[in-house]
């Protein structure tokens, strides 16, 4: 090759003139550089360099799908295409509830009829929905399903558990790299937006691949026009829903699945439950389109008889099912709770197994169990055998048994039968002996180290004492007793002939007496609720304006309202809660609670087991006889909805019932001053709001 072409050839590829040089070993004539100004590569820029370098990044090649006959194979069976794809999050067979969620559902998808499916709670119904959410996508099922939960993160949360499955499973980006082909790359916004397919790519080949994550709105948008997912929370803003293709079309939600949508806490107030039903219809329910019919799927726990979920259980256009834990219990019967005959001979063999439990620990329990295991099961059966700590439990049964004897029976009920007891007369059984079984391994005046927030309540009987609770409660409502007493110094009692200057003044003493020692008891309690009922209304309320200068704690004035008296309304009302309403008017402030409502949770509290959420246990200090008494003396007859109000029947017994009074506003308190109710802590502060740089250069 002569001189020429070699010049002409090395100046096209960007080699300099003085490299070429160094080549021949010498410098190039007049005919040569010439050669090489008409050839030669111009420089490219640090700015071109980095465009290119970013287009070539922005081409996306698609793999094939590794084995298309997995793919067909698993799509015909979704119980094995969840175990396939998504393994990690399902470490254990299906249940009997999770294979009638995941059948009813795609019957849906593939009828249009709404289904309702109510599964014990704890069993993870909210993994299985999120699997299948993506199941009835690929499987062309449907193009738009939103997924729809009662708590705001709910969605958040489901939004970053789908783009770990889009990113993180080996198995579904093998045998689905259609779907996931771009996510592998980036799931940045502004990184999807700017990937196109490589020429290479049948029919979408150069074209951009439409792939899209948008986190404030919760939505994902698939490649290549092939639909998208979505979540939301009942309590946020649904309307105006839509995805856009990247052929251009828009697209609308077409199929909801409901994950447990409403507020356990009102469950059972059918003003809450009207009003949630309203929001999934009215609005969720109406975010297709006017050429489109949305299709629903429920799954939810029964909190309380005719709640959200049983509304649309018993619709006539949903068809679904209901699923319990325990489906027969050993005796063979069946139901809420285990209703045994006296004559059952298996009964007392658990109740033994419990002591044993209680007394010896676990490691005897399952001992005693071992040995007597097929006289113990009988004839029960559960809903998933494989649902026990293998650890800790024999097998599903002892497993259950456990939680049964632990939650207690309402609880127990609802929440892993979803079949609440409606017993019609007596709701519950409690006696003094319980109460006195509901003991810890703790001294008089202490508490445990779980402790969130201490309270003292006080019951005022100016004739003869003044009753005080000191109570802890931690963040799920479990309540310990530190301390209870009477406070019957003088100038306690008052005497009936004494003037009401008198009574108003000897009454203020005497709080003011009480009052320190409380404050400076050692439990340490942060607030003090008193009752503001009856003639020693004024003097209650003139030293709650001055205790904070008089014994350095808060008071609340408390004044409990009963059948229909209890309405949460009033004209100086400031915040409202759980069944109380605090109101303010000028230098005074007070709260009205619910007196039925709050008993019923005070009583029921030591139904639980010892130690469980949501119950009180005592210090092991003393016999407990008159205080447990007292806590029994009004028993529960029957409740009932009166138009919409819930009507309390009470037997009451002869006797006092102070410390009980003192108890319910205990529990009061704790939702009050620390939003620690029946469903444990809630925090309501708001929160701050951060926005991201594309959010404030939208403003």
């Amino acid at each position: 090759m002569d001189s020429m072409n070699i010049v002409k050839r090395l100046a096209a590829t960007g080699t300099t003139k003085k490299d070429i040089q160094n080549a021949l070993a010498r410098k190039l004539n007049e005919g040569e550089s010439a050669m090489f100004n008409r050839y030669k590569k111009e420089p490219v820029s640090g700015k071109d360099r980095v465009k290119k370098h970013r287009e070539s990044n922005r081409i996306i090649e698609l793999p094939p799908v590794e084995d298309m006959a997995r793919r067909l194979e698993m799509e015909a069976d979704p119980q094995k295409w969840l175990m396939h794809y998504m393994a990690a999050a399902y470490p254990a067979p299906f249940s009997n509830g999770h294979i009638d969620l995941i059948k009813n559902t795609i019957h849906a998808a593939e009828t249009g009829e709404g289904t309702a499916v109510a599964q014990p709670r704890g069993e993870g119904k909210t993994t299985v929905l999120r699997g299948v959410n993506v199941y009835i996508v690929v499987k062309k099922l449907v193009k738009f399903p939103v997924l729809v939960g009662w708590k705001l993160g709910d969605a958040s949360n489901a939004i970053k558990r789908w783009l770990h499955m889009l990113t993180n499973s080996p198995e579904f980006a093998a045998d689905y790299p259609d779907y996931c082909a771009p996510f592998l790359h980036s799931t940045h916004k502004t990184a999807l937006g700017n990937f196109t397919w490589d020429e290479s790519v049948p029919e979408f080949g150069g074209l951009p691949c439409g792939a899209l994550v948008e986190t404030i709105d919760k939505v994902i948008t698939l490649p290549n026009s092939m639909g998208a997912v979505a979540a939301r929370s009942v309590q946020g803003d649904a309307k105006g829903l839509q995805a856009q293709m990247v052929d251009g079309s828009i697209i609308r939600p077409d199929f909801l699945l409901f994950d447990d949508a409403q507020n356990p806490r009102h469950a059972d107030k059918p003003n809450f439950v009207d009003q949630t039903v309203d929001i999934i219809e009215n609005i969720f329910m109406g975010m297709a389109g006017p050429q489109k019919r949305i299709v629903s799927a429920f799954a939810f726990t029964i909190e309380a008889e005719n709640d959200v979920g049983c509304h649309f259980y018993n619709r006539r256009d949903f068809t679904g099912s209901k699923v319990s834990r325990i489906q027969i219990w050993p005796d063979g019967s069946t139901g809420g709770t285990w209703e045994s005959k006296k004559a059952c001979k298996i009964r007392p063999l658990w109740e033994e197994w419990r002591n044993i439990y209680l007394d010896d620990g676990q490691e005897a329990a399952n001992k005693f169990f071992k040995s007597r295991q097929k006289k113990m099961t009988g004839k029960m059966e559960t809903s998933w055998i494989h649902r026990f700590d293998k650890n800790r439990d024999v097998c599903d049964i002892d497993a259950a048994m456990h939680d049964w004897y632990k939650l207690g029976e309402d609880i127990f009920s609802r929440a892993q039968q979803n079949n609440p007891i409606t017993r019609g007369v007596d709701l519950y059984t409690l006696t003094p002996a319980i109460v006195r079984t509901r003991v810890m391994d703790r001294l008089q005046n202490t508490l445990p180290d779980s402790t969130e927030i201490v309270v003292a309540a006080t019951d005022l009987n100016p004739s003869y004492g003044f009753t005080s609770v000191i109570a802890g409660f931690n963040k799920s409502q479990s309540c310990a007793i530190g301390y209870y007493g009477i406070f019957d110094e003088k100038p306690i009692p008052i005497s009936n002939n004494a003037s009401d200057r008198q009574k108003h003044q000897a009454i203020y003493n005497a709080l003011t007496i009480l009052g320190k020692r409380i404050a400076s008891h050692q439990c340490k309690p942060t607030c003090w609720i008193i009752d503001g009922g009856g003639a020693q209304s004024k003097p209650v309320r003139q030293f709650a304006r001055n205790a904070q200068e008089l014994i350095g704690i808060r008071v609340i004035v408390a004044y409990g309202r009963a059948g229909k008296a209890a309405r949460m309304t009033s004209q100086h009302k400031r915040r409202i809660g759980e069944e109380w309403m605090e109101c303010r008017n000028g230098l005074d402030a007070w709260l009205i609670w619910n007196a039925d409502y709050w008993r019923e949770v005070m009583q029921k509290s030591f139904t639980c087991e010892t130690g469980a959420p949501g119950g009180t246990t005592l210090p092991e200090s003393g016999n407990h006889r008159d205080f447990s008494e007292q806590i029994c003396r009004e028993k529960l007859k029957s409740k009932g909805l009166v138009g919409d109000r819930m009507i309390w029947i009470w037997d009451k017994q002869p006797g006092k019932n102070d410390y009980a009074d003192s108890l319910n506003m205990a529990f009061v308190a704790a939702s009050v001053v620390a939003n620690i109710g029946t469903g444990g802590f809630i925090d309501d502060r708001p929160k701050r709001k951060t926005y991201t740089r594309e959010q404030l250069r939208r403003r």
